[in-house]
């Protein structure tokens, strides 16, 4: 049949009474508008003879084929910067997805490809429930989900960034049936880190948190480092300022004054009154010089102190906390 006899394509509608729309030509299609879009500003138009401006989010659903061997494919149209982008997405319930910078065409050869690199395949063995999954499987899926949004990622940073902008994915967060999964990219800034640790642990000396309760905040809260990471370096801070300030013992002689002849002993208990008279005159001491020698050039450097008045006024008191 030559060329002037062929039929020339047309669409059959009732829009937007109806969604659906009967498309005419070599072949018949039937799609549905799922969301029809709005103009924007800077609008782009489809290629002659037709001319039509083209909506931002324009989305329909389309099915071809029989029974078993039917497919449904969803395509979007939207714009990033001015320029036009689109999107199918296809499977079963549109799990998987093409994506193109450049046109319809081009989306659709990217389709024709992951398709058949799916069927070659074979369609995927259920998996086991995350419930059912053990410990190691379900971090195993964690990081392969996250490692395959990280390429996805890293493969779209030029549709939306200029390349020369630096564009770096540092952490994902998701849920699997109400379990929390916080994953990580890149080496661990180890500086960072062990100074986020320094901060928590001041806080919570400062605060006078106890370790349960900021056990149970973390818990809650999952991108707060664990309690027994706070402990471990608050344990380094410990063992850097004894020796920077070592902790001296002395024993102060004091007298163990004992009742007269005449009154009764409220303790009888012989080995608690030799324990009592053991521990009576022990006491701890830090050295005032080593303190100031420790702070005074901290103190400087941040312009706190002046060196060209060189008295200082110190004032002893406690912390606030009873001790025993």
């Amino acid at each position: 049949m030559s060329n002037s006899n062929q039929q020339r394509s047309y669409e059959e509608e009732n829009y937007p009474i109806s969604p659906e729309i009967i498309y005419y030509g070599d072949r018949k299609f039937v799609y549905v508008v799922i969301q029809e879009g709005i103009y924007p500003p800077a609008v782009n138009y489809t290629e002659a003879s037709n001319y039509f401006p083209i909506p931002d989010n324009y989305t329909i659903k389309t099915t071809w084929g029989r029974a078993n061997n039917s497919r449904t494919i969803q395509c979007s149209i939207y714009y990033v910067e001015e320029k036009l982008h689109y999107l199918i997405c296809f499977g079963d319930n549109l799990q998987y997805q093409v994506f193109s910078a450049q046109s319809p065409f081009d989306a659709s050869v990217e389709l024709h490809k992951v398709s058949y690199y799916i069927n070659r395949k074979g369609r995927p063995r259920e998996l086991k429930l995350h419930k059912e999954s053990s410990k190691t499987t379900q971090i195993k899926r964690a990081k392969g989900l996250a490692k395959k949004e990280q390429v996805h990622f890293e493969n779209t940073i030029n549709d939306f960034y200029n390349p020369k902008d630096r564009v770096v994915l540092k952490a994902i967060d998701f849920t699997v049936e109400n379990k929390e999964y916080h994953v990580t990219f890149g080496d661990e800034n180890y500086v960072k880190k062990k100074q986020k640790l320094q901060s928590i642990a001041y806080v919570q000396d400062v605060e006078n948190i106890p370790r349960d309760a900021y056990r149970y905040l973390a818990a809650v809260e999952s991108i707060l480092p664990r309690e027994y990471a706070i402990s471990q370096i608050r344990q380094e801070i410990n063992a850097y300022m004894e020796e920077l300030i070592p902790i001296d013992f002395i024993d102060l002689n004091s007298t163990i004054v004992q009742e007269g002849p005449s009154e009764e002993p409220d303790i009888t208990d012989l080995l608690i009154i030799e324990q009592v008279i053991n521990a009576t005159g022990k006491g701890a001491y830090q050295s005032v010089k080593k303190i100031l020698e420790y702070i005074i050039p901290s103190y400087v450097e941040k312009g706190i102190l002046d060196p060209a008045i060189p008295t200082i006024h110190l004032r002893i008191s406690g912390d606030g906390r009873n001790v025993g």
